[in-house]
């Protein structure tokens, strides 16, 4: 009985052992696992697995019989991650090269800029000097009822350092006598008046006034200084210099003429 059974059951076992090593590929049957992967023993053709350059993991064959089994080579997979990576490396090292050369370029621009708006300014700060250290001048003649007359010459500049106002004026006698010329810088209470105008001759600010008597002007700090000819008795004028910080810098670079009045 046992004897009759044997040779069915190696019939069976026949084509479930070549199942097991067949592989319709390549025809070879002898496929087997081993540290390195699957081993094709035929071959020795290793069945592995490589990742992309995009992170996918792709089925692969070490060997010749790539082409055989439907599958990439690994070393294929390999050489084209490799370059895809050498690619995406030179582009981000552009990106860099270019991103630095954007921003050299923008910091040249603001070097440039700041350079620019500092040569302005100069050029702003050189103009107001000059419009500041510029005088404006006044020459005007009064006559008066006792039969004097008297020529004014006004001079005024604002100094940038005091932020105040230089005042130059010249009194010259004209016609009258020396006593009637005296009298005004000693008695009374006369004075000067200067006002400013802009181009359009409206007033700024408000006017300086300065006395014009002596003593009172050097209790304001005014100086005053005779004019004489030969000798006292030949006093040809008095000129009058102090300084005054009732206007502002704008407004001093407003004035286009100043005008003059005496108040006796």
């Amino acid at each position: 009985m046992k004897k009759t059974l044997l040779p069915f059951f190696l019939f069976l076992l026949i084509p479930i052992y070549a199942c097991r090593n067949s592989n319709t590929k390549t025809g070879t049957t002898d496929i087997q696992l081993s540290q390195e992967g699957m081993v094709d023993q035929s071959t020795r053709d290793i069945i592995s697995k490589e990742y992309d350059g995009k992170g996918n993991l792709l089925n692969c064959t070490i060997g010749n019989s790539s082409w055989k089994r439907g599958l990439p080579s690994c070393n294929e997979i390999i050489d084209k991650r490799t370059k895809d990576f050498e690619r995406l490396a030179l582009a981000e090292q552009k990106r860099l090269e270019k991103e630095k050369s954007e921003e050299i370029k923008q910091y040249k621009k603001t070097l440039k800029d700041q350079k620019q708006k500092l040569e302005k300014e100069k050029r702003e700060e050189t103009k107001i000097n000059k419009l500041l250290k510029r005088k404006k001048s006044n020459t005007k003649s009064f006559t008066f009822p006792n039969g004097l007359k008297i020529k004014t010459i006004s001079q005024i500049r604002l100094d940038p350092r005091s932020n105040q106002i230089i005042v130059n004026c010249e009194i010259l006698k004209q016609k009258g006598g020396l006593d009637q010329f005296t009298k005004i810088f000693i008695e009374g209470n006369s004075r000067i008046e200067i006002a400013f105008f802009d181009e359009q001759k409206l007033e700024l600010a408000n006017p300086i006034i300065f006395p014009l008597n002596i003593y009172e002007g050097q209790k304001a700090g005014f100086k005053y200084k005779k004019n004489v000819g030969q000798d006292m008795s030949d006093l040809k004028g008095i000129k009058i210099i102090g300084e005054k910080s009732n206007i502002r810098t704008s407004e001093f670079l407003q004035i286009d003429s100043i005008d003059v009045s005496i108040k006796i």
